[in-house]
């Protein structure tokens, strides 16, 4: 281990001690080159559906599942070379109802909880999944910040009614090594709206930072994948599992298939056994039950985890 290394380690263990005394992505997507249209792929037949219940942890006051629906692939954007997605395509501008129908099917799969952009127009899907489908999904606000510490969407987010608000991982990287201050503004403004917050990063540094400013962050959401993805800022999956080994707080791993350079198993299990409490997955609706399965069985099982479950 490098001495940089350990530094991190004894910062982060006099960090969890003083907090314990004081008080109790949108990616810049494309769609991947040659996009067509689902119809023109043969699909596979869906996986029989269940109604089972996903198991759960806390996020504040919020029971929320372990397998948490990421907003990327229900918007339809995606990072090119997707491997896993990229045989089923759906059209680059799916209808209204693809979305509504995509997110009844995570509540019929057990998820209960899923990330959501803050734009007029997703707002407004999401708004109609509440009032004419009576759908009873956790919404997860994914906020950008400015250099003020500010969120124009923060207003249109509470409006909907979100149950939780994490501010954008690019934002939180980028202040987090400069300007921490932005972020304890932006923290300020959210707790204020009496929901969980969170803070978003691809560099482990910005929880360091956070933890070290005692930052008053309710969890974290966090990328975790091996596959050697070009993102920047993006830390070796041992790196992050060593730093959240000492980090108290819920962890939300995110983009953990690289994306898409994985199989579905393989990230979960390995985010879920290096420590993280939560996973974020993009998913198209013919591999939501399937993924809610394999989380299923995974938790199921002799799951072996370095790290204590913190939610």
């Amino acid at each position: 281990m490098s001495g940089n290394k350990i530094q991190r380690r004894d910062f982060l263990r006099k960090a969890s001690a003083l907090s314990m005394a004081a008080a109790a992505f949108s990616f810049e997507a494309q769609a991947p080159s040659g996009c067509r249209q689902r119809e023109q792929w043969p699909a596979p037949a869906p996986p029989e559906i269940t109604a089972n219940p996903l198991p759960a942890g806390r996020l504040g006051n919020l029971k929320v599942s372990r397998l948490i629906g990421g907003h990327n692939l229900v918007c339809f954007p995606a990072i090119a070379g997707d491997g896993r997605d990229a045989p089923q395509l759906p059209p680059a501008h799916s209808p209204d109802e693809k979305i509504l129908a995509t997110f009844a099917l995570y509540e019929k799969v057990g998820i209960n909880t899923a990330f959501l952009q803050i734009t007029g127009p997703m707002v407004a899907t999401a708004g109609r999944y509440v009032t004419e489908r009576e759908g009873k999904l956790q919404w997860i606000a994914q906020l950008v910040i400015d250099a003020q510490g500010r969120s124009r969407d923060l207003d249109l987010a509470m409006k909907l009614g979100v149950h939780a608000a994490c501010i954008r991982g690019i934002e939180g990287d980028r202040y987090a090594e400069r300007q921490i201050d932005v972020l304890a503004k932006a923290m300020e403004e959210l707790k204020a709206c009496k929901i969980p917050v969170g803070l978003g990063g691809y560099n482990i540094d910005t929880m360091i930072a956070a933890e070290k400013a005692r930052l008053p962050v309710d969890f974290y959401v966090k990328t975790f994948n091996n596959a050697n993805t070009s993102m920047s800022g993006e830390n070796a999956p041992g790196e992050t599992a060593e730093i959240f080994a000492e980090i108290e707080k819920p962890w939300i791993a995110f983009r953990v298939l690289g994306p898409g350079r994985m199989s579905a198993r393989d990230g979960f299990k390995r985010a879920f056994g290096d420590g993280a409490d939560f996973v974020s997955a993009g998913m198209f609706d013919f591999q939501l039950a399937e993924d809610a399965r394999l989380v299923r069985e995974l938790l199921a099982g002799k799951l072996a985890r370095a790290r204590p479950w913190r939610a």
